[in-house]
C-alpha cells in the first residue's frame, strides 16, 4: 500500500513538474517574443525619428528654395519694369 502511495504520488509530481516545465518553456518563449518585439520597436521607434529629422530638412530646403524662387520672380520683374521704362524713354 505505501509502495502504491509512492508510486502514485511520482506519478503525480511528474505530471505536475511536465506542465511546470511545459508552462516554463512556453513562458520563455513568450519572454523572447517580447524581446524581439521591442528591439523591433526600438528599430521602428529609432527609423521614425530619423524620417522625421529627413522631412524637417527637406521641408526647410523647400521653404528655401520658394523664398529664392519668390525673390528670382520680383527680381525679374523689377528689371522688366526697368527694361519698360528704357524701351518708352528710347523710342
Amino acid at each position: 500500500m505505501i509502495y502504491l502511495y509512492t508510486v502514485s504520488n511520482t506519478l503525480s509530481y511528474f505530471r505536475c513538474s511536465n506542465s511546470i516545465s511545459l508552462w516554463h518553456g512556453q513562458f520563455l518563449f513568450i519572454k523572447n517574443i517580447f524581446f524581439l518585439l521591442c528591439i523591433q520597436y526600438a528599430a521602428v521607434v529609432a527609423k521614425l525619428h530619423q524620417m522625421n529629422a529627413e522631412n524637417q530638412r527637406l521641408r526647410e530646403l523647400i521653404d528655401r528654395l520658394r523664398i529664392d524662387h519668390n525673390a528670382l520672380e520680383e527680381h525679374i520683374m523689377q528689371l522688366k519694369q526697368k527694361q519698360n521704362k528704357h524701351e518708352v524713354v528710347l523710342f
